[in-house]
């Protein structure tokens, strides 16, 4: 009976969803946007949770008796798998789409919530937050990104991943006040398990509205017509010049890239510089509630100071999507440097007293630290290495972030385990701050210096392939020397 009705309605055409208006219209016109707010609740959730480990830390040391480096190594852990892990939640993306990576990154982070709130020991918590929760986080992150990127690929795309990113200070803006009460009352076990079920819930929602545009520039085929099309433009073009059209149409490959990128000592400078200046920000989201408890500020007040943190960094994310349209001309790499040095003034202004108004100045300066030098140091790596290497560029950032991340409870957390105090630990973080300014300001330096004599960093091998490719720009048009010498510039194209 009900097979023959569903025939009967089909057969007329009455149960089809765009006929009788479903999804709405208004839906398909804001679907981007609509998906981007899924996104959004996707990294509101992995990394808000990750960012509020800070209220955990003193939890877990008191249930295990542990050290501070012990316990701060289950977050640094579960930070460097979520930078690192990326390549990897990539190509499942690519391989099974969005809804698929997504639910799985879901179901990740319920089952190492609630294998957490059963641990009997850290080396557990360890396995079940530090990889597990880890894993998810970085397929909700990493997927989050990449459909933000395929449905903005040009328009609007600043502010739609500021949109999605700015999911991290938002979380810990909510949940670490949440979790504090949820601990304080039920307990930090059963806490666990309630921000489990919410998470279930949410991230459920979430899952079943995401999914990548038809048109999907991570998916493409080696076959697509416009791609073909245009290697057949370019192919032509260096026949008639008599140029090999490997000479001057073949891209590097994805090794030779990163072969390129590890003999510019610019790339280990920033490398370095990045590594330094994580671990300076990453310790205000690990130690941060446990040095306010150690200096007698009280577990509800310190999950204030972290939300006036986390609304700081959010405000500042935001300012930097408005007006970076309107500072294209302005030095990020100089910027960059003036906000690290600007952080390690802030840490060094902790070792004079544990003062509550100095404690407020902290936190609110190392929020704005944290937007900045999460935001920029991606930015920096398309005007030092070009546009070509940016995908490659981009990968060692985060690497060199997941490095900090993996080093932060052992640099920060041993000092403060060695003197019982985090007196010499604000020396450390201020430290690493300063030095990684100066990186930047060396990195800032070497770049321009290159842009304004490019030949003096070039073998003359390397002149005359990059000559060739360049003098035929990216669809096989013949350029003039000024406009060759122009690419050098802008994109650095430099064929090692």
């Amino acid at each position: 009976m009900v097979k023959e009705i569903m025939h009967r309605t089909d057969r007329i055409g009455t149960f089809c969803w765009f006929e009788q208006g479903f999804p709405p219209p208004w839906f398909e016109r804001y679907q981007r946007w609509i998906v981007s707010a899924a996104c959004f609740s996707a990294v509101f959730l992995a990394l808000g949770i990750e960012c509020s480990y800070v209220i955990l830390f003193v939890y877990l040391q008191e249930e295990f008796n542990s050290t501070a480096t012990a316990t701060g190594w289950s977050s640094s852990l579960a930070w460097a798998l979520t930078c690192a892990l990326s390549p990897l939640a990539t190509w499942l993306f690519i391989r099974f789409g969005s809804r698929k990576v997504l639910s799985a990154g879901i179901i990740l982070l319920v089952l190492g919530l609630i294998g957490t709130s059963f641990a009997h020991a850290m080396w557990v918590i360890y396995i079940t937050y530090g990889v597990v929760f880890a894993l998810g986080a970085n397929f909700c992150y990493t997927l989050a990104i990449h459909v933000t990127t395929c449905y903005f690929p040009g328009k609007h795309y600043s502010r739609a991943m500021s949109i999605v990113t700015n999911g991290t200070p938002a979380g810990l803006l909510v949940l670490s006040p949440t979790m504090e009460r949820l601990y304080t009352y039920c307990g930090w076990r059963n806490g666990l398990r309630i921000l489990a079920a919410f998470v279930l819930v949410t991230g459920g929602v979430a899952a079943l509205i995401v999914k990548e545009p038809t048109h999907n520039p991570l998916k493409q085929s080696a076959d697509d017509k416009e791609s073909v099309a245009a290697k057949e433009k370019l192919k032509t073009s260096c026949e008639k010049e008599k140029y090999e059209y490997d000479l001057c149409s073949e891209e590097e490959t994805t090794t030779q890239k990163y072969l390129s990128l590890i003999r510019l000592p610019e790339y280990w400078i920033l490398f370095i510089a990045t590594t330094f200046s994580t671990i300076a920000a990453v310790f205000n989201v690990i130690n941060l509630v446990s040095y306010m408890e150690h200096v007698g500020v009280e577990n509800f007040t310190a999950s204030l100071l972290v939300g006036a943190m986390s609304v700081s960094e959010f405000l500042v994310r935001g300012a930097m999507a408005i007006f970076s349209g309107r500072c294209q001309n302005m030095n990020n790499l100089v910027f960059l440097s003036a906000t690290c040095f600007m952080g390690g003034v802030a840490a060094f202004g902790c070792t004079a007293g544990s003062w509550l108004w100095l404690i407020i100045i902290y936190v609110l300066v190392e929020g704005a630290c944290r937007a900045v030098l999460f935001t920029l140091c991606y930015v920096v790596t398309r005007s030092i290495f070009g546009i070509k290497r940016n995908a490659e560029s981009n990968a060692s950032q985060l690497i060199a972030v997941g490095l900090g991340c993996g080093l932060t409870s052992t640099v920060t957390g041993l000092s403060a385990d060695m003197t019982g105090s985090y007196h010499l630990c604000f020396y450390i973080v201020g430290s690493l701050w300063i030095v990684a300014a100066l990186l930047y300001t060396v990195v800032d330096q070497l770049t321009k210096r290159k842009k304004t004599n490019p030949d003096d960093f070039m073998t003359d091998e390397e002149k005359s392939r990059a000559l060739k490719a360049a003098r035929y720009g990216d669809y096989g048009v013949l350029l003039s020397s000024d406009q060759v010498y122009e690419k050098f510039i802008i994109d650095r194209v430099i064929t090692i």
